[in-house]
């Protein structure tokens, strides 16, 4: 195993979802439009397709992240904002 591949394998491992989150996957949702691009991925407008609610969905470049030496940003950011109640900052809903 390569050294590209154990940073990806302790990425997946802590990315995985916390408990309180029902298990989502990509096709859960209905992509609508791009709403924002940036150098780790995009940010797209999609539907759930259980509720038809509107949500953002954040896809991100785990190769970018690492070549940029941002794995800690980016993990920081997630906990934030799954552990964030205020009205006028998003939540995180689900990850995957």
């Amino acid at each position: 195993m390569d050294i590209l591949e154990d940073i990806h394998m302790k990425i997946d491992s802590e990315f995985n979802f916390v408990d309180s989150f029902r298990k989502m996957k990509v096709d859960d949702f209905t992509i609508i439009k791009v709403i924002g691009r940036g150098s780790y991925g995009k940010v797209l407008l999609v539907k759930m397709n259980q509720t038809g609610e509107i949500l953002a969905m954040k896809i991100l470049k785990k190769k970018e992240m690492i070549i940029r030496n941002q794995v800690l940003h980016i993990k920081n950011e997630r906990k934030i904002m799954e552990l964030i109640d205020h009205p006028f900052i998003i939540k995180l809903r689900y990850a995957f």
